[in-house]
């Protein structure tokens, strides 16, 4: 039980690592007209906000997959596990911050973009899940 209560842990981590550069992406419009920064400098500082997220999340993400999980292959429903911890984060953040101004609508151009980047997301989770369970168990101890 306490194995399945650390995978949730960590899909519902690998849910925020891709939910946070989404919502900065798509919310663009409104984050403009809030702050009152031109839309460019806004542009720029999600895109870098989310690429720091995606780097630091995936540490984290390996570290805690490595630390909690160890060698066990549960680790792999980490693929499937976050994106109901996804959709109910997205449902939660529509329904306390619903879009008001005609102005804040989403354009098609970014939702297909969020699109591709969520059917791309399994695969940098394959890698992480991946790159931690290797390492130093599978070799040879060295005898001094």
């Amino acid at each position: 039980m306490n194995d399945i209560l650390k995978l949730n842990a960590i899909s519902i981590l690998y849910a925020f690592i891709i939910l946070i550069p989404i919502e900065l992406m798509l919310n663009t419009y409104r984050i403009d007209r809030l702050t009152g920064m031109d839309s460019q400098t806004v542009s720029t500082i999600t895109d870098i906000a989310g690429l720091i997220i995606a780097i630091a999340g995936g540490f984290l993400a390996y570290f805690f997959s490595k630390k909690w999980l160890g060698q066990r292959k549960i680790r792999f429903w980490s693929i499937l596990l976050w994106l109901p911890y996804f959709a109910l984060f997205q449902y939660i953040i529509g329904a306390l911050f619903p879009i008001t101004h005609g102005g804040d609508e989403i354009s098609a151009g970014a939702g297909l973009l969020a699109l591709g980047v969520m059917f791309l997301f399994p695969l940098y989770i394959l890698f992480i899940n991946i790159c931690a369970e290797g390492g130093d168990s599978h070799l040879p101890k060295q005898s001094s």
